[in-house]
């Protein structure tokens, strides 16, 4: 039986060390400095709607970049368990 119970760890421990980050970086949205979209509004190049669509797609961005640490986070968390098994 011991046999079984360390063929097991051995393909639970090759899985580990071969498997890729599923987590792929989302790409960033084109987008300018703060203070370059501050100084555009003020200067009346760049309407609040404008500004604010801006906003909205950094939120978007800044969001999913979260989402996608934590999932990385969670992976790393699982590969030391997994090494601290060995």
């Amino acid at each position: 039986m011991s046999d079984h119970t360390s063929s097991h760890s051995d393909t639970r421990r090759k899985a580990a060390r071969n498997a890729t980050p599923a987590v792929a970086p989302s790409p960033a949205p084109s987008t300018e400095p703060w203070s370059t979209l501050i100084k555009r509004w003020q200067y009346e190049d760049l309407t609040a709607e404008q500004a604010i669509g801006q906003l909205l797609l950094w939120g978007q961005y800044l969001h999913s970049e979260t989402l996608r640490l934590q999932r990385l986070h969670v992976q790393l968390d699982q590969r030391v368990d997994t090494l601290a098994e060995e």
